[in-house]
């Protein structure tokens, strides 16, 4: 028996010293709603089907219509719904689909946000900011204020804080980069820590209202910061004696995927498509000895973009705290938005040509860009990218405008 348990801890050790290989993403989901874009194009909700990617007031006017749904239930159940279409039209890269998905799912979670705190937390974020600035910079901030925050929505990142809601506010960095008020940045981080507030049925609150505390994070030391403050402790497992046995390992791995889906939101320029998220936990030897998770989070190899965002989290052996991190960042940018939107009126067809191919490399990502530019644009520019979106998109004639 102390021989088996030596062989064990020997290979053991071995594994150790080898740091192995991330293990590799599952497959792409399935596409259960159908084959092409047209069959993407489901009905969900009255209040939600009228939502178009390209017209924000389709999305203001259909959390309008969810604000006076009661059934927190329902509205969660069709979030899980919405966000399984989103994952559907990506597989089948039906990319109006898609956007029109998760723009449903942002409205939705803002609604469910709003009952669950009390506030419209993109909104009070963005009187928070304001409130914030040095007296000095509030001019600047007129002229560019803070873009509608958009919530990071995934479920590892919710089971590895539990009380925080994670919103993202990025300034649109082509074809020009924006004047921003400091201590914004270009990715503006808000970790909003708040309480569940429920008035019973029936009944009036007057009372007060407990008010969400924001940590404003624009760079991955600050966030290394927040992550060592507010990561928990990982419990250890125990046998029906109630001896400890070894830690739970399913935490660190949403600790690791909580990382890379927050810093990956830091490094974003709007044009890189992150893809094959994987994490797996592993022992560092030495003394003493440590426990770790690791991932890894590739760039999709779309329009010249390449690289993976990689990390390393150091855990001690008794409290099972977070100690340290370690991130690697390897981002290799390809096309981006120049003047591509404008060169589609131009009479030189080699160049309407290229301005074309380009735009459609980038697929969604040129998507926020064309719809600026179409906003700025006359009649004709902007028919030409209603054309063009409609082809990239591949936007089915039930949605169009």
């Amino acid at each position: 028996m102390h021989r088996f348990i030596l062989v064990c801890c020997l290979l053991l050790a071995l594994r150790g010293f080898a740091q192995p290989e991330l293990v590799p993403p599952p497959p792409p989901p399935e596409v259960k709603f159908g084959v092409g874009p047209a069959q993407l194009q489901v009905n969900v909700l009255p209040e939600l089907d009228i939502i178009d990617p390209r017209f924000p007031e389709t999305q203001a006017k259909a959390r309008e219509l969810l604000l006076a749904k009661n059934d927190l239930d329902e509205l969660r159940a069709l979030a899980r719904k919405v966000h399984q279409i989103g994952l559907d039209a990506t597989a089948a890269e039906a990319w109006h689909a898609m956007l029109r998905a998760q723009a449903q799912e942002q409205v939705l979670d803002r609604v469910i946000m709003k009952r669950t705190t009390a506030y419209d937390l993109p909104e009070y974020l963005r009187g928070w900011t304001a409130t914030h600035l040095p007296p000095e910079e509030l001019e600047r901030y007129d002229r560019n204020p803070l873009p509608l925050p958009a919530r990071v929505i995934d479920e590892q990142l919710d089971r590895c804080f539990p009380d925080y809601a994670f919103y993202i506010a990025r300034y649109p960095l082509y074809p020009e980069r924006p004047d921003i008020a400091l201590p914004l940045a270009a990715n503006n981080l808000f970790a909003v820590k708040y309480q569940v507030f429920n008035i019973p049925e029936g009944e009036v609150w007057d009372g007060p209202i407990p008010m969400p505390e924001v940590t404003l994070i624009t760079t991955p030391d600050e966030l290394k910061a927040f992550f060592l403050a507010n990561v928990r402790p990982i419990p250890r497992l125990e046998d029906q004696q109630g001896k400890a046995l070894h830690a739970d390992t399913q935490p660190m791995q949403d600790t690791a995927a909580a990382w890379l889906l927050l810093v990956k939101e830091l490094h974003q320029d709007g044009c890189f498509r992150f893809t094959q998220l994987a994490t797996q936990t592993f022992i560092y030897l030495g003394w003493p000895a440590t426990m770790g998770a690791g991932g890894s989070l590739q760039v999709q190899p779309t329009c010249g973009n390449g690289g993976k965002l990689t990390v390393q989290l150091h855990y001690d052996n008794e409290g099972i705290r977070l100690l340290k991190i370690e991130e690697t960042v390897e981002l290799l940018p390809g096309v981006r938005p120049r003047d591509q939107a404008r060169k589609l009126l131009d009479p030189n067809p080699a160049i309407r040509k290229q301005a074309e191919e380009e735009l459609s490399l980038m697929g969604p990502e040129s998507f926020d860009y064309l719809m600026r530019e179409r906003a700025a644009a006359g009649p004709e520019l902007r028919a030409n990218i209603d054309a063009l979106w409609i082809k990239i998109g591949k936007v089915p004639p039930a949605v169009e405008n």
